[in-house]
């Protein structure tokens, strides 16, 4: 397959994680999560780990850093053009912009998963993460769910097999 960059956005509890590193695995290809990088920068600042903090240093980087954000990311991933990698958990649309530049000339494509509520909240019972309604009222996940699916170059329920979403995706990457 012809190297490209693959993103995954979606609410919390969609299966992102589960799905873009089951993907990075059977492509051989490198996985980076925007999250984990945000917990390691506030780990790395003295911050808590809160779901409020990591969303505050988030939304700061993007709205004052966006570009050196996205690159720092990507070279988390040990990422250098010209090369493949998966990166989950997007969360602004200022990000997807700013990949499609940064990893120019080759494709950017942005997958988002649906899911209904109730199998969110089963599965953030699961994490012991608090319910939907106090995660969902936060800008940052109104901006997930209202602009991101919009943008969206393939959209997959979160609760279709594994297996069938990863054929779907790399069908569609072909």
């Amino acid at each position: 397959m012809t190297p490209i960059v693959v993103g995954f956005a979606g609410k919390i509890g969609s299966g992102k994680s589960t799905l873009s590193k089951e993907l990075a695995r059977i492509q051989g290809w490198p996985w980076v999560s925007f999250g984990n990088y945000v917990r390691l920068l506030a780990r790395s600042r003295g911050l808590n780990e809160d779901r409020a903090v990591l969303q505050g240093l988030g939304e700061s980087l993007v709205q004052n850093h966006c570009a050196e954000f996205c690159r720092s990311v990507l070279e988390s991933g040990n990422w250098t053009s010209n090369r493949p990698i998966i990166l989950d958990g997007i969360r602004h649309i200022e990000v997807v912009r700013e990949l499609k530049r940064t990893v120019a000339p080759l494709r950017f494509v942005l997958v988002y998963l649906r899911i209904d509520d109730q199998n969110r909240q089963t599965r953030l019972n699961q994490r012991s993460v608090e319910n939907l309604h106090e995660i969902d009222v936060h800008p940052m996940e109104v901006q997930v769910s209202q602009s991101l699916s919009k943008v969206a170059d393939l959209i997959l329920s979160g609760v279709d097999p594994l297996q069938d979403n990863i054929d779907k995706i790399i069908a569609y990457v072909k």
